[in-house]
């Protein structure tokens, strides 16, 4: 996996995450992806995971934060288009 902060000419901050195709590989199995970003913005946390739908990841993601955990913001690719 590639990581870089890119501050661009006109004051922008963008993260970019490169995965390789063990990486892919990965998450289509299942595993999810965690990354610190400490070093990069000081305390968060990355997780990347897949599914087939919207539906399946998002029962991914209460297991992956728990069920007493709160989400502060959620959306779906399809409700932005």
């Amino acid at each position: 996996m590639l990581v870089a902060r890119v501050l661009t000419h006109d004051n922008r901050n963008i993260l970019l995450l490169g995965l390789s195709a063990e990486n892919r590989r990965r998450l289509v199995l299942g595993s999810p992806i965690e990354l610190n970003l400490g070093e990069l913005d000081g305390t968060t946390k990355l997780v990347i995971f897949a599914g087939e739908t919207e539906d399946t990841m998002q029962a991914e993601l209460i297991s992956l934060i728990g069920a007493n955990s709160t989400v502060s913001s959620y959306r779906s690719r399809s409700e932005v288009q």
